[in-house]
């Protein structure tokens, strides 16, 4: 038996909040998965970051970035 069918039998839901709750369940799941998803792509775009930090600030212009104040990058402004 389920933990869904028994939360079901020992709350009294019909059917329908059966149904409910289900699909709820299966949102959630999704959601989760969209976002597992990117992760690889965040963590290889903080490691191109990290490994640009070192270049020089006129590489760096060549190549569309800018450092901030604080030493950050960011994308230049045209």
């Amino acid at each position: 038996m389920s933990i869904v069918h028994a939360n079901t039998q020992i709350h009294n839901l019909t059917p329908a909040d059966e149904g409910a709750a289900l699909r709820k369940i299966s949102s959630m799941m999704a959601f989760v998965r969209r976002k597992a998803a990117g992760l690889p792509s965040v963590f290889r775009d903080r490691l191109e970051f990290h490994r640009m930090k070192r270049f020089s600030d006129h590489r760096l212009r060549d190549i569309g970035f800018e450092r901030d104040w604080d030493g950050s990058l960011i994308r230049r402004q045209a």
